[in-house]
């Protein structure tokens, strides 16, 4: 009996030995991974990868780095931009809010050519909504920033976050979801058909021939594509808005304070290094009512949250298509253009 249990632990320690360097092994290889993936040319759909490569596609100072979600990575046109004379770069990264711009904010300020300004895009909601659990991907940088303004309570949550995604497969696993799944769709003649039909039978090859080099696109569902352009830029083919995702009446009219601090910490990084700081509320499907909130210390705000485009120039309910993506930046670079760094446009 002693020795039954003996060998059982034994096997036990063994198999949790086992499943240990496993982990350890599938870190280094997805360290290594996003590291090869990552160059001037290329970059993985998170904040760390497109750091990187913001660092290697500014050798050149630039006249403005966008900093934002999936809306400045959809809804910028570097071409647009260069076209007019303005040279920028769209440090757009899916899934971001507020709390990851600190990280964002000093790849920027690291930089050796630093840029005139930096445009941070945010939603007039996003100073209004309560999201202290959202760290999938954390960083030092941000919560040495949160530590000034926010509870003990929520750093710690912030740090159990950080530590969880030590742990690469974390971070990488939504990448290698959708790399599994557009690698199956592209054998599936019936999905790129109905993405063609939903766009005004607009397909692939026309999106190469757009104002950006694509480097890797995907089918995250049969009616969009998603494409990666080499200088940053991301690019939604496709037309279906989910009406029942719009903004509800009930919605809240109260401001998050601390969203706001840390959104003012953020701008004031850049001030005190000698980067204009400009704010934009991005345009939403829908009008929100709501004021922008009082106490912004940006040198420059302008507010394109209810500006109006077709319908048609949506991909979804959050995020122009190729045509909206082309008709905002030409709206946002003539805007930036033309207007002093104290002024609040309304977008009208």
């Amino acid at each position: 009996m002693n020795s039954y249990i003996s060998n059982f632990k034994k096997y036990t320690l063994l198999i949790f030995l086992l499943l240990i360097s496993f982990i350890v092994f599938l870190d280094v290889i997805l360290y290594y991974y996003a590291d090869m993936k990552t160059d001037k040319n290329r970059f993985i759909s998170n904040k760390f990868s497109k750091g990187k490569h913001m660092l290697l596609n500014t050798t050149n100072a630039k006249d403005y780095i966008f900093i934002g979600s999936s809306r400045t990575l959809f809804h910028i046109s570097t071409g647009v931009f260069m076209n007019k004379g303005v040279n920028v770069y769209n440090f757009g990264v899916s899934d971001r809010k507020i709390f990851d711009y600190p990280y964002m904010v000093n790849r920027v300020i690291e930089l050796k050519n630093k840029p005139k300004s930096v445009v941070i895009s945010i939603k007039k909601s996003d100073l209004y909504e309560e999201y202290e659990d959202h760290f999938n991907s954390i960083s030092i940088d941000d919560i040495f920033a949160m530590s000034k303004i926010y509870d003990t309570d929520v750093i710690i949550r912030a740090f159990i976050s950080y530590i969880k995604n030590i742990h690469k497969l974390v971070i990488y696993s939504e990448p290698i979801y959708l790399n599994i799944r557009s690698l199956y769709d592209k054998f599936r003649f019936e999905v790129r058909s109905e993405v063609r039909n939903n766009n005004e039978g607009i397909g692939l090859s026309e999106v190469k021939r757009l104002d950006c080099d694509i480097f890797d696109y995907k089918y995250p569902s049969p009616v969009k594509i998603v494409a990666k352009c080499t200088n940053g830029d991301g690019v939604l083919l496709g037309n279906n808005i989910n009406y029942s995702l719009q903004r509800r009446d009930e919605d809240s009219k109260i401001v998050n304070i601390k969203v706001r601090e840390l959104l003012n910490q953020t701008l004031k990084v850049l001030n005190n290094n000698n980067i204009r700081a400009v704010l934009i509320f991005e345009p939403t499907l829908t009008k929100d009512i709501r004021k922008i909130p009082s106490g912004i210390n940006a040198d420059l705000i302008i507010d394109l949250s209810n500006f109006k485009f077709p319908d048609k120039y949506w991909a979804d309910s959050d995020h122009f298509n190729v045509y909206g993506r082309k008709a905002y930046s030409e709206i946002l670079v003539n805007k930036l253009k033309s207007r002093n760094l104290t002024h609040i446009d309304k977008g009208q």
